[in-house]
This record gives C-alpha cells, structure tokens and sequence, in this order.
C-alpha cells in the first residue's frame, strides 16, 4: 500500500516540478516499485503458504529495515554539519540578501539575518510588519519608526522578534526530526513484518513435519470411501 501510494504521489509530483527536479522523482518511483515488489512477495508467500517467498520477503525486509536504521542514524549524526554549514553561509551577502527576499516572498515569521531587523538597513520591510494575529503577542515586539512626509514624528510599529537565520534553522530542524521519524518508522514496520513472516515459515514448516499423519477424522471418512 506504501509502495502504491508513493508510486502516486511521484506522479502527481511529476507534473509541477522542473526537468531538474525529475531526477529525485525518479528515486520516488524506484522506491514505490520496490516496496510493491516486496509487499507482493510477502502476500504470494503467506497466501500461497510458501516458505521459500517469505524467506525472501524476511531477507528483503530484513535489507530494508538495516538501510532505515543507517540513514536515521546517518541523517541524526548530520544534524549540526547540516545547521553549522547554514549558519557560515547566512554570514555571506548574497545569502543575506537570499535570505531577505525569501522572508517577504513566503511570509517568513522573522525579520532581520542573525541579529534583528536593523540587518536589512535603516528602513523596516513590510515583510517584517507583524501580521494582525500575532499583534501584541510573545512573537512581536514594538519599536518606533519615522514617518516618510513626517520625519520629525515617529509611530510605533511591531515587527517580528526572531531573526530569519534561527527561525529558518528551526524549521531544518523539525525535517531532519520527521525524517529521523520516518526512517525508524520504516524501520520498525519492517522489523513487525519480519517477525510475522519467519513466524509463518516456522508454523508451515511444523505443520509439513507433523509425524502424526492426517487427523483422525480423515481417515474414517476415507475409510467409507
């Protein structure tokens, strides 16, 4: 059903992406075909009581689960490689103003680089103007501005209190946190499929070597036959 699904969400992704970004939906496809394939050798396996297709499905599994396992713990290990390196960069000007362009055209909640709103120059961004529903609350704080026909008077205006390189930072956090996740979900779905598959040989393989023979009732009822 996994490998379905992700089979169809590459297809629906396919359409809106660039021909640059074709290359990581061909991953999607690989990876949804394969977790087809294995899911259907477990079934034909089960359903069919062979031992030689769910030792097959435990062995692909088995693959699988040790590949989630390592790229969790490869991705976790990363985690300050990935923010130390995005840190040094927002240092760079061309990252600065990236970083400036990007807070306005998403909607980012932060204002400023590293420090605060004064990163981006004397005048405040409407970007950075706090939006309605946060006015008054923890994530905004009030400074005093000049009027543009007025510069002997100031007005206050709130602009958003955390600056964009922490803010972003927070959010590459939270997706290396859900692929971590996601890795040890994998994982641990492959490790209940595992059992559940060497436990079936194993009961196939007993009912095969049963020295009793046939029950009882099936030899009075061959016996009238």
């Amino acid at each position: 059903m996994i490998g379905i699904l992700l089979i169809v969400l590459g297809r629906i992704a396919s359409s809106r992406v660039t021909e640059e970004e074709r290359s990581g939906m061909v991953m999607v496809y690989l990876l949804g075909g394969a977790i087809a394939v294995i899911s259907w050798v477990g079934v034909f396996g089960a359903k069919r009581q062979k031992t030689c297709a769910l030792k097959m499905f435990s062995g692909l599994v088995c693959i699988g689960m040790v590949i989630c396992v390592v790229g969790g713990l490869y991705i976790a290990k990363q985690r300050s490689m990935i923010t130390g390196a995005f840190e040094e960069l927002s240092e760079d000007a061309n990252m600065k103003e990236i970083i400036k362009v990007a807070q306005a055209e998403y909607k980012f909640e932060c204002c400023g680089t590293s420090k605060d709103y004064t990163d981006w120059g004397p005048e405040i961004p409407d970007s950075c103007h706090c939006a309605a529903v946060h006015q008054g609350t923890a994530t905004c704080y009030q400074v005093e501005v000049t009027r543009e026909l007025q510069p002997w008077m100031s007005e206050p205006v709130e602009v958003y209190k955390e600056s964009c390189v922490p803010y972003l930072l927070r959010i590459v956090n939270k997706g290396i946190d859900i692929l971590v996740r996601i890795c040890f979900g994998f994982a641990l779905v492959a490790l209940i499929g595992m059992i559940m598959a060497l436990v079936m040989v194993s009961q196939i393989n007993s009912v095969n070597e049963d020295p009793r023979g046939p029950p009882h009732h099936a030899l009075q009822r061959s016996a009238f036959v």
